[in-house]
C-alpha cells in the first residue's frame, strides 16, 4: 500500500484577474502548470512543455511577474 501527496511550489496570487468562462479554465491550467514546475528555479516540465506553448520558461518569468509579489524565483531564472 501507499499514499500519493502532491507537492507545489507556493505560489500566492496577488493579481486580480477578470475572465470569460473559457478563459478560467485556461488560466487554471496555466496556474496548475506553474506550480507543478516550479521549485527554486523553473525545470522543464516537458509533458506541461509540449503540451502549451513555445518558449515555456520566457513565458513563466512573464506570467510569475503578474501573479505574486516575489520576485524571486524570476531572477534565480536569469
Amino acid at each position: 500500500s501507499f499514499t500519493f501527496r502532491e507537492t507545489h511550489y507556493p505560489l500566492p496570487i496577488a493579481s486580480q484577474v477578470r475572465l470569460t468562462q473559457n478563459s478560467c479554465q485556461t488560466w487554471k491550467v496555466s496556474l496548475n502548470s506553474m506550480q507543478s514546475c516550479m521549485q527554486e528555479t523553473c525545470k522543464d516540465c516537458h509533458f506541461y512543455e509540449q503540451n502549451q506553448f513555445a518558449m515555456y520558461t520566457g513565458v513563466q518569468i512573464l506570467f510569475f511577474y503578474r501573479l505574486p509579489g516575489d520576485h524571486q524565483l524570476p531572477r534565480n531564472k536569469i
